[in-house]
């Protein structure tokens, strides 16, 4: 599982406890320029085009995802057929 973590460039306290943190080799630290407008669909953009698989999920900082929720994501678009491009989880 590759696991893109989109930073804004000037939130360097986010930046540095991100780093403090120590995560695991799979997590990649994208660093989002700055330009406008400065939004999560901008940053959600960039992440997008340096993905790489068959899957996206995207977690906002503020949820709080069940740990299997990218389990139950490759699950419900199994069973969507090949139409379903787009499966939302619920909000915690």
């Amino acid at each position: 599982m590759e696991i893109l973590l989109l930073l804004e460039e000037s939130d360097t306290e986010t930046i540095e406890a991100a780093k403090a943190a120590n995560p695991p080799r799979n997590v990649t630290f994208l660093i989002i320029p700055p330009g406008h407008p400065q939004t999560k669909p901008k940053a959600c953009n960039v992440g997008l085009f340096l993905a790489r698989g068959d899957y996206l999920v995207i977690h906002d900082a503020e949820d709080k995802p069940d740990a299997d929720q990218p389990k139950k994501a490759v699950v419900a678009f199994g069973r969507g057929g090949e139409r379903l491009v787009c499966v939302q989880a619920a909000l915690n």
